[in-house]
């Protein structure tokens, strides 16, 4: 750097100093000798304090509302599909593991059109551990080991035909990133 430009840049800041201090010297004493800027500014200070506060609670308070009431949501309608479930097999008189396959599709199929959901996908699958001759159905491959996993399978059948439930996130079908949907 040149001898001239650094003397110059040192002037340059110099001057910015000098005029940063007589701003902050003029601002004090403005503040020491206004009422009536202290009393305007505390005013906004505090009432953009309690905006601030006030917000916030609101934002969180409106926010735990709609989780809690979409996890209500989620589990009556997880019940109710269980039971359609369960009645569809208690029903039927399937006598081979070919016919019980083929209901399994069927009513994952039929779960998938006419059931209103709004689930993402089913899944019919049996106790971890037990070896069965018909496989696992499950609507959305892609997302059997994201979604269930073996804790959660394990905590299904330990409720002894109640439910667990979970949030987790999942890839959307279309684009493929991540969301989550409770």
């Amino acid at each position: 750097m040149p001898s001239g430009l650094a003397t110059r840049a040192r002037r340059v800041v110099a001057r910015v100093r000098v005029v940063t201090v007589r701003a902050t010297r003029r601002a004090v004493a403005q503040w020491r000798s206004s009422l009536q800027l202290r009393v305007v500014a505390t005013a906004l200070a505090i009432g953009l304090a309690a905006i601030v506060v006030l917000g916030l609670y609101l934002s969180t308070s409106v926010r735990d509302g709609i989780y809690d009431q979409r996890l209500r949501a989620i589990d009556r309608e997880a019940a109710s599909l269980t039971q359609r479930v369960a009645g569809d097999f208690a029903a039927t008189s399937t006598t081979s593991d070919g016919e019980l396959q083929t209901l399994l599709f069927d009513t994952i199929e039929t779960l998938g059109v006419t059931s209103g959901s709004t689930a993402e996908g089913y899944f019919l699958l049996h106790e971890l551990g037990t070896t069965s001759n018909v496989n696992d159905t499950v609507s959305r491959p892609d997302l059997r080991d994201v979604v269930i996993s073996d804790a959660l399978r394990e905590a299904n059948v330990a409720s002894e035909g109640g439910q667990v439930l979970q949030a987790v996130g999942f890839p959307c079908r279309t684009t493929g990133t991540w969301w989550s949907r409770a």
